[in-house]
Order: structure tokens, then sequence, then C-alpha cells
């Protein structure tokens, strides 16, 4: 029993996962600042190609 209660108070691990989740966090983050503002980078430059008279896919 002793070494249960010892592997639950073991917090050796604690501060790598803690580091895990927010770098997770973190990249989750920019995919979607990423994929917002590519949209909205996409949107500028195909209006800029109508006005010049070309087609946007």
């Amino acid at each position: 029993m002793s070494s249960l209660k010892k592997f639950a108070a073991d917090e050796t691990g604690a501060t790598a996962v803690e580091y895990a989740l927010m770098v997770a966090l973190i990249a989750l983050v920019i995919f979607g600042v990423v994929q917002y503002v590519g949209d909205a980078i996409k949107a500028a430059f195909c209006s800029v190609l109508k006005v010049l008279g070309g087609s946007c896919t």
C-alpha cells in the first residue's frame, strides 16, 4: 500500500505534462489565427485581382 501512496504523491512528470498542455494550447491558438488571417488575406488578394481584371479561384 505504501508504494501506491508514493506513486500518487510523485509529481516528477507533472511539470512536463503542464508544459506539453501549454504548448498544445498555444499551437491551437496559432493555428486558429493563421486560418482566420489566411482567409482574410485571400479575400483581399481576390478583390485586388478582380479590380485588375483577373479571376480568383
